[in-house]
């Protein structure tokens, strides 16, 4: 909560954000959300690239006053870059730094501010105790004598400033040559910015209708002369001319910059923090190694980093911040995982839905089956329509990571949480209640229907066979939904693995004809697991009469699956123990998929 009351976001807690076709809360409390995401690892950095960007005025102007609020109550670093920002957000910045063609245009307070030296080592600057003043960006036009008329929006009036002073294509190094290209690209640069003859004055803020008509000319040589300049730079001679690229005007602004009494302050800052951070040398500063990010090896670890002392404190201040723990974790994404499944009762609905209409229809169909070759055969029939059905429903489960699989990415690379805990809150809130619940509802409905074997023991041996069938399968779908970003190639896989476990169930093809290399291929099917622990279960005991043209027939169904390629002996070990291995390895395999695999690219 304290997030969001940072925010001023904690009025709309509990609240829907919003998606496609659906409408919650607002542009600017969207945006607002998505910094109070960022702000739950504590970061004493904040940076934002464009916030206000697609919002309208009051949006916009609400989410700078509470990033400036953010900033000043909360004693955050807020660094971001900003277009087109409206007078009042501008009077919110404290901090104003302009770039034009890559030279600082200005760096320094938005207003005059006043602070204390703190020299103590005899250097250039202000000793201890010494009041040093920083203009304000204001001030300083001024005293160049381009100060900012009044009521004008000092943003537009620094951007309208600095790119006419871009406009000057005179060379500050002397002339030098220039090639036709480049003069028709500056020429026609120059058209679209110039003010029009009659009408100059010191600042042109309005384009003519006959210069912006003229864009489509400049586009092709613009692109020609950025995509020499580039060649130029790979070529290895286009550095030493940096400066010779820079306009008159804008090289004197540059200057008249760096000689104004802020700049002068912060160079002597930034002298002060290196020699906080060098280590004397026979009275000699030695600066420390210049920082670095350092390399990246083979196994992900960055290596030959070198920090400055107070960004290694800070780092290892933020490395070393309490995490929550486990069960915090958990608690918090498994609230949101059940509310994710209660919020779309319409898969919960189709589930349970389907396993209660489709039990009744067997029901009618498969009423009572008898003890005879008939009998027999709707018995295996049930089974396998059952397995399929329950196969292939588990498909709907490809979306369910699918969705969230970016947010999962960035949330786990912000250090919200641990992958484990992700993934123990997905299977447990949105796998089980899809593929528990119905095969249980559905047994519950169909076993008495049907007329299968009525002892406490057989029915439950016939419902633990469906929930396990059930969670192996949905395993498998897990496991595909995560290896594949594709939604449609995992579901065409899903299709063909459950085909192809279909195939070797044992009624289609019997496992007695299948060459002996090849018979590993039924042990590996989770289908004829459950298909043999099904059919076992029932007709392990079941006697078969049959009366054909006066004769009696008087067989064990024991001998009838033997015929079919099916074991009676077989149900708690292979078939049961089976299907728990499956579906432990297929999830161990989803989660190591998920752990290693699945990672934010940069």
């Amino acid at each position: 909560m304290g997030t969001l009351e940072e925010l001023g976001i904690a009025g709309i807690a509990g609240r829907r954000i919003g998606g496609s076709g659906k409408r919650s809360i607002s542009g600017g409390e969207k945006r607002r959300v998505s910094i109070a995401c960022e702000l739950v690892t504590s970061p004493s950095i904040l940076f934002l690239d464009e916030p206000t960007s697609g919002l309208d005025a009051y949006n916009a102007q609400s989410v700078i006053e509470a990033l400036s609020n953010l900033a000043r109550t909360y004693n955050r670093t807020v660094v971001l870059t900003i277009h087109q920002p409206r007078s009042g957000i501008v009077t919110l910045f404290d901090e104003l730094i302009v770039l034009a063609r890559g030279r600082c245009v200005w760096s320094g307070p938005m207003h005059s501010v006043r602070s204390l030296g703190s020299d103590g080592d005899g250097g250039d600057g202000p000793s201890e105790g010494t009041t040093t003043e920083k203009q304000g960006v204001g001030e300083w036009l001024d005293t160049i004598g381009m100060g900012c008329p009044v009521g004008f929006n000092m943003a537009d009036y620094l951007i309208d400033l600095t790119v006419n002073a871009c406009v000057d294509t005179t060379p500050n190094s002397g002339p030098s040559p220039a090639s036709p290209l480049d003069a028709a690209s500056v020429d026609e640069e120059q058209s679209l910015l110039s003010p029009p003859d009659g009408d100059e004055t010191e600042l042109q803020t309005r384009i003519s209708t006959t210069s912006q008509n003229s864009r489509r000319v400049s586009i092709s040589s613009t692109i020609r002369k950025k995509t020499s300049q580039v060649l130029n730079a790979v070529r290895g001679y286009g550095a030493d001319d940096d400066n010779a690229n820079v306009p008159d005007k804008l090289a004197d602004l540059v200057a008249l910059s760096e000689a104004s009494p802020t700049a002068k302050a912060m160079r002597v800052e930034f002298e002060a923090v290196s020699r906080a951070h060098a280590s004397l040398n026979n009275g000699v500063y030695v600066l420390p190694e210049t920082p670095s990010n350092g390399t990246v090896d083979a196994s992900g670890e960055r290596t030959d980093m070198h920090e400055m002392r107070d960004v290694a404190a800070e780092t290892n201040m933020l490395r070393g911040r309490q995490r929550a723990s486990w069960g915090t974790q958990f608690r918090i994404l498994s609230g949101r995982a059940f509310k994710n499944l209660y919020r779309d009762p319409a898969l919960l609905t189709a589930h349970y839905t389907s396993s209660v209409a489709v039990a009744f229809i067997c029901g009618l169909f498969f009423h009572n089956v008898s003890n005879d070759i008939a009998g027999f055969q709707n018995r295996l029939g049930i089974f396998f329509f059952t397995l399929a059905l329950f196969g292939f429903s588990c498909l709907s489960s490809l979306g369910l990571f699918a969705n969230e699989r970016i947010l999962f990415m960035r949330e786990r690379a912000n250090g919200y949480y641990s992958t484990f805990t992700y993934f123990a809150s997905k299977v447990l809130f949105d796998i089980l209640p899809l593929r528990l619940v119905p095969p249980l509802v559905y047994g519950g409905i169909l076993y008495g229907l049907v007329g299968l074997v009525p002892t406490v023991p057989a029915f439950w041996k016939f419902m633990l066979t469906l929930v396990l069938f059930n969670l192996t399968t949905a395993s498998v779908i897990l496991l595909l939904s995560i290896s594949f970003e594709s939604t449609s190639v995992a579901s065409l896989v899903g299709t063909l693995i459950m085909l192809f476990n279909l195939l070797f169930t044992g009624l289609l093809i019997n496992r007695e004809t299948v060459t002996p290399a090849l018979q590993w291929l039924h042990t590996i099917s989770f289908f004829h697991a459950a298909f043999e622990a099904l059919a076992v279960n029932e007709l392990r005991y079941l006697q078969l009469k049959e009366i054909k043209y006066g004769v009696e027939l008087d067989v064990p169904a024991a001998t009838i699956l033997s015929i079919f390629g099916l074991r009676a002996q077989s149900f708690w070990w292979p078939n049961i123990s089976l299907l728990a291995i499956f579906f432990v390895v297929f999830t161990t395999a989803s989660y190591l998929m998920l752990h290693f695999f699945v990672k934010e690219k940069r």
